[in-house]
């Protein structure tokens, strides 16, 4: 598929922004992730000019320098953070587009996925078992370089874990939802403190 047949396509957008998401909806669903990267790039770029940040979270990292910022759009969070290229190196801006279809997705696996307790008894999810709910959510099955994430029927977080973009959303998603109360998000454990809590997607 090509940029020209995707833009032919009906978005039902009123604005540029929210054409630019309909878009990259139509790119994830097709899995042309040349595409989605074409336009997420745009929409970054456009963000930019137009942002509307309603969070920041100062971070302990790089000796408490750094934040996050959360940034709301209708039917997508814009994730900016910061991350080092190496450990020597200077942290660079980081900027991450996650629609609130797969925030919302995360919350359910979280809701879903296998409990333990901790040494005051409170349940709590580990990562790895959040990644698997998830998939089976989403009907994932591989990892953007594709490997299979279920070789004989059993889920293999390190092929989850070695796909750095399926890892990185993951990470941030549970960091948004720490922010936002929804879940207790600490190392590789998450705690639940809200599982009613969905974010509504404004089309």
């Amino acid at each position: 598929m090509d940029g020209k047949e995707i833009t032919n396509r009906e978005t039902k957008a009123k604005t540029f922004d929210g054409w630019l998401k309909g878009c990259i909806n139509i790119a994830r669903k097709d899995k042309n992730y040349e595409l989605i990267s074409l336009y997420e790039d745009m929409l970054l770029k456009y963000s930019e000019f137009n942002p509307t940040i309603i969070a920041e979270v100062k971070l302990d990292k790089w000796k408490g320098k750094d934040k996050i910022q959360f940034i709301e759009k209708d039917i997508t969070f814009e994730i900016v953070n910061h991350q080092r290229p190496n450990q020597d190196e200077a942290p660079v801006k980081f900027i991450k587009i996650i629609t609130k279809e797969e925030i919302n997705n995360v919350i359910s696996a979280v809701n879903n996925c296998i409990k333990k307790k901790d040494k005051q008894g409170n349940e709590f999810c580990e990562t790895p078992s959040i990644a698997n709910e998830f998939c089976l959510i989403t009907g994932l099955r591989q990892n953007r370089k594709g490997r299979d994430l279920y070789p004989d029927g059993k889920f293999e977080w390190q092929v989850y874990f070695g796909d750095r973009y399926l890892h990185t959303n993951l990470n941030l998603c549970l960091r948004l939802l720490d922010h936002y109360k929804v879940t207790r998000y600490r190392g590789k454990r998450t705690w639940i403190l809200n599982n009613k809590f969905k974010f509504q997607i404004k089309l």
